[in-house]
């Protein structure tokens, strides 16, 4: 699976490790965060993970903060793009089952590292059910085209 991540300063630790843990798991990752954790726009992040996300076949991203909300909010403003703030097992096996979600957004300063690791691994692994669930995300896809 091809990985997009992208993160802030206080999302830099964080992302090492899941990283490195995609790797391990034998996903393409492409790095499109901070490199260190000097002070950074999160904005700018987004923008790099939505370009590759949408130049590439069957990407998808993941984006850390502290808190995860600001790069959530900031993503869904991208036709397209289906971002979720997750902090918890669950919620990311819906996010994708349910909402086709294609952005992971976290909050290094919320969620303990093997905690996160665990919420990327279920939503990675998790698949899109379709059915009823098309319906919804086509009247989601109607409000972005209205709102042109």
């Amino acid at each position: 699976m091809k990985i997009i991540i992208g993160n802030d300063h206080a999302g830099y630790t964080l992302k090492l490790k899941i990283m490195k843990y995609l790797d391990e798991q034998g996903h393409k990752v492409i790095d499109c965060g901070s490199y260190n954790s000097e002070s950074m726009d999160f904005p700018i992040s987004v923008d790099k993970v939505v370009k590759n996300i949408r130049e590439l076949d069957d990407a998808v991203g993941i984006l850390i903060c502290g808190t995860g909300v600001g790069m959530s909010i900031a993503a869904n403003k991208y036709k397209g793009i289906r971002a979720s703030l997750v902090s918890d097992l669950f919620t990311a096996q819906m996010t994708k089952e349910h909402n086709d979600s294609n952005v992971l957004c976290l909050g290094a300063r919320t969620i303990e590292s093997n905690e996160a690791i665990s919420v990327v691994n279920t939503w990675i692994s998790s698949k899109y059910l379709g059915g009823k669930y098309e319906v919804r995300n086509k009247m989601i896809n109607k409000i972005e085209e209205s709102e042109k």
